[in-house]
């Protein structure tokens, strides 16, 4: 379950990075973005790397424990910031943006609750 869960995390991660990169300015639009799209390319890039480095991670063998946690830590921070972007900010974007930003929060959540779930979980070799 863990390794599962952190692939699904590493391939949400890498499209979603190399969405943001590649369509930053049509998704600055769409979002109702207020700052410029260059933004949205730069978050893309670290998203594609924390993408590679959960990747990296689901394939050890074992999964290393405190690599979850961190990953886990990255995901709870990815949505309290979502929130934090959304009460501070909110009014900045389109309803669609706003709707965009739950949505992602939302998936980030779920693979971090199914992280937690998969480290209470006896490692079956």
């Amino acid at each position: 379950m863990l390794k599962k869960a952190l692939i699904a995390n590493s391939t949400f991660s890498l499209v979603s990075g190399l969405a943001l990169l590649v369509l930053a300015s049509p998704l600055a639009a769409l979002i109702g973005l207020p700052t410029p799209a260059w933004v949205l390319g730069a978050v893309g890039i670290g998203v594609l790397l924390f993408g590679a480095a959960v990747g990296w991670a689901a394939t050890r063998a074992p999964v290393s424990r405190a690599h979850v946690v961190a990953v886990t830590v990255c995901d709870l921070s990815w949505v309290l910031g979502s929130a934090a972007l959304l009460a501070l900010c909110g009014h900045h974007f389109t309803a669609i943006g706003q709707l965009l930003i739950v949505a992602i929060a939302a998936a980030v959540a779920g693979f971090m609750l199914t992280q937690l779930i998969g480290l209470r979980r006896p490692v079956v070799a």
